[in-house]
């Protein structure tokens, strides 16, 4: 059986398709896409046991449907080197044991394995549906990425906490030091539903959805699905309850300011740069509408301090927090100014956009300094 298909939207299939073959060694086949053609359409599959993809890619004819699995890199990595405008995939029989790709050179042959030992996922019910904005739910993911934890003890730790209903849609992520989360109105969100996506799903689903202007989402029982333009990817859900995130964020502050976004992270990059990995960053607040950052590191002799200047005042306090957990929070305020709230120097951080609607990042103090 012969198919003729564009060599560039093959491999770009593939490597969309393909993203979670040989992540899991304990299945050989999961080392394997499988190739699946249907109705002129050749869909690219694979599994790592806990998270599968599937990507479509149109085939220019076809003598026929076929099912078979190959080994993705050994298969990948020579198409990659092929300038070839179109290319043929032969598969001779049901029990054929080998895939051969015709070029205008001469020709590839590679093992393959019977499409029925590929393991089946995603056979479940869905529940609940909504719709997601494409450039919201890839920027909740790398937002998430730079709070989740790398905890075994905890794995809800390790998640991003998505949840729907009442005609809004919001996120959440931490890991006790650090916390990001934003909620949007959503009219699609009608049924109350909540999700716990793994970190590992970030890099995948984002691959996915680089360029979807809307993602619809499905919630099952054990699982969920993400699903646009064709391509499909199902994760499992992370069994546990996710913490009371709402608890601690301030609803009230004490002491409240603003500054230049861009400026607060060039200085605090500056002193960690004069830091070592356990230090601290200093801020102190003065009457006189200025704010020093500062940190040092007494083995090495080295230290930095700078002063900006911000708006609104506050009576003179110091405090002192993570830099990196401080970055990370700047760097989800996409507005010139960020506001940086609190009650005292023992309580959590507040940072969001000090002008409209925005994510909201809590960071941790460090006492002691």
């Amino acid at each position: 059986m012969k198919t003729n298909i564009e060599l560039k939207g093959f491999v770009e299939a593939l490597e969309t398709g393909g993203q979670m073959a040989g992540r899991n060694r304990t299945l050989p086949i999961l080392d394997c896409v499988r190739l699946t053609l249907k109705e002129d359409v050749l869909r690219i599959v694979s599994f790592n046991g806990e998270t599968g993809i599937s990507c479509p890619v149109k085939v220019l004819s076809t003598e026929g449907d076929m099912s078979v699995c190959v080994d993705f890199r050994s298969l990948l990595q020579p198409l990659r080197m092929l300038n070839d405008e179109v290319v043929s995939i032969i598969v001779d029989g049901e029990d054929a044991n080998a895939v051969r790709i015709e070029h205008g050179n001469g020709e590839l042959k590679f093992p393959a394995l019977p499409a029925v030992d590929f393991p089946e996922f995603g056979k479940e019910e869905v529940k609940s549906t909504f719709m997601m904005d494409g450039d919201v739910l890839r920027r909740w993911m790398s937002l998430s990425g730079k709070f989740v934890a790398d905890d075994e003890l905890r794995p809800v730790m390790n998640c991003m906490y998505l949840y729907a209903g009442n005609g809004r849609c919001g996120f959440c992520a931490t890991d006790s030091h650090g916390l990001i989360t934003e909620e949007t109105a959503n009219e699609s969100c009608t049924e109350e539903t909540s999700l716990l996506m793994h970190s590992s799903v970030f890099s995948p689903a984002a691959r996915c959805f680089r360029k979807s202007q809307s993602v619809k989402v499905r919630v099952c029982d054990n699982g969920a699905f993400l699903s646009a333009d064709g391509v499909s990817l199902y994760f499992r859900k992370t069994a546990g309850k996710f913490p009371n995130f709402r608890s601690v964020i301030p609803t009230e502050s004490t002491f409240s300011v603003k500054a230049d976004t861009q400026e607060l992270s060039r200085n605090i990059s500056l002193a960690m740069a004069c830091s070592d990995k356990t230090t601290s960053i200093g801020m102190s607040f003065s009457d006189d509408g200025m704010m020093k950052i500062s940190a040092e590191d007494t083995l090495a002799g080295k230290s930095s301090v700078t002063e900006i200047h911000f708006e609104e005042s506050t009576q003179p306090l110091s405090i002192h927090m993570k830099g990196t957990y401080m970055l990370s929070a700047l760097s989800a305020i996409e507005g010139g100014e960020a506001r940086i709230s609190f009650i005292s120097e023992k309580r959590p951080v507040m940072f969001t956009p000090a002008e409209g609607e925005g994510p909201t990042a809590i960071v941790m103090p460090i006492f002691g300094k």
